[in-house]
């Protein structure tokens, strides 16, 4: 049931990719008003930092347990995580709906947030995209989903929960669940890639693999 919800976002994340991030307000700790709504509805914020960066996440999980594991979710360029969080205009509601349902069904959702710092291989900023590409610098967003799978998950996660981890994510978020999945194969249990080009895929896997054996 799970996966048929996920294919049905694909029509929305088609839509949402590229469209403009919602801006951070300045009170209460500099959450937006949707991070304030996504509380309201049980979600609970976290900030990681990352090489001295602050990135946002928003966990929500069964109350006792987490018998299916954990989902990590990756938006699409342009976006922001509290668009799996709460729906103030019909596109994201698909997607609001399918992390409702995986907590319903038994597993923790974590909404990671990407940051507007990637630039290409001449330095220009890309603007608010995942870092899925394999360039000559250190990668922005291994090392948070990394800090996110080491400590983040684990510190909340309740006795007797199920430890498998699965990644997620629409376009920019697709290719980055494909870089993560491949970078950090030995801790995640299975990743699906949604509203993604597979020749683009290809592509990533390809690098990504190269540069595991490098």
């Amino acid at each position: 049931m799970i996966g048929a919800l996920l294919s049905a976002v694909v029509a929305a994340a088609i839509l949402l990719t590229g469209a403009t991030a919602h801006d951070r307000g300045t009170d209460q700790g500099g959450a937006s008003s949707q991070e304030r709504q996504c509380e309201g509805c049980g979600w609970r914020p976290a900030v990681v930092e990352v090489s001295g960066d602050p990135r946002d996440v928003l966990r929500k999980g069964p109350a006792r347990s987490w018998p299916k594991g954990t989902i990590i979710v990756m938006h699409g360029g342009g976006g922001e995580h509290v668009q799996w969080c709460v729906s103030n205009f019909g596109l994201t509601a698909a997607q609001v709906r399918f992390s409702e349902l995986a907590v319903e069904e038994g597993f923790a959702v974590f909404l990671l947030n990407s940051s507007s710092q990637v630039r290409d291989n001449q330095g220009r900023i890309c603007g608010k995209i995942w870092d899925d590409e394999v360039r000559d610098r250190p990668n922005l967003d291994l090392p948070f989903i990394e800090q996110v799978i080491q400590q983040v998950i684990p510190s909340p996660r309740p006795a007797d929960s199920e430890d498998a981890i699965f990644l997620t994510g629409l376009s920019s978020g697709g290719y980055m669940t494909v870089r993560a999945a491949i970078h950090f194969n030995a801790l995640v249990t299975a990743f699906a890639p949604v509203s993604s080009h597979r020749s683009r895929i290809s592509n990533i896997v390809r690098a990504a693999a190269s540069a595991r054996i490098a």
